[in-house]
């Protein structure tokens, strides 16, 4: 369980520096052509039936969260 918190933590920092740079790509679009746009404005970043979930680190976060569920309820069974 332990391990699975430090890889979630290190994807996390991962999901970060990712995000950062594709915020820097998006402000040099904006420059570069302004009217284009990949995505459209206002683009959901989850599921939305959970909109509780909507985080830009969702999928970082919900692969861990169900390794680390499934390792507690393994864990209490055994």
């Amino acid at each position: 369980m332990v391990g699975t918190v430090l890889f979630g933590l290190l994807d996390l920092r991962y999901r970060r520096t990712q995000l950062l740079h594709a915020d820097r790509v998006n402000k040099v679009e904006e420059v570069v052509a302004p009217g284009y746009r990949l995505r459209p404005h206002g683009y959901p970043a989850g599921p939305p039936w959970l909109p509780f979930l909507r985080s830009r680190y969702y999928s970082s976060i919900s692969f861990y969260a169900v390794v680390l569920f499934l390792l507690l309820l393994l864990w209490i069974v055994t």
